[in-house]
């Protein structure tokens, strides 16, 4: 998934609802994770994620529960996590 979304295909998923549907469902499982690594390869993922297909309809229905998982991140004791997840919120 995230060689899918470093490429320049954003045009091309945009029509792509159940592709994208099952990318926020894989990505929001990864987030609620409690491996770490998960959860820092999901973070990466994320953002390209969202900066090419924030407009399209299923990503922005599910945005709301990626921050709240985000969120969730930023009281983490680890540290790496902690900072991780407010740098992607900010």
């Amino acid at each position: 998934m995230q060689e899918c979304f470093n490429l320049e295909l954003g045009e091309a998923l945009n029509n792509e609802d159940e592709f994208l549907s099952e990318c926020t469902t894989l990505l929001q499982t990864a987030l609620d994770d409690n491996n770490i690594q998960i959860y820092l390869i999901a973070v990466e993922v994320i953002l390209q994620f969202i900066q090419k297909l924030s407009t399209t309809e299923v990503v922005y229905d599910c945005l709301q529960n990626i921050i709240q998982s985000l969120v969730l991140h930023t009281t983490d004791t680890n540290t790496r996590v902690r900072k991780r997840s407010v740098e992607v919120i900010n």
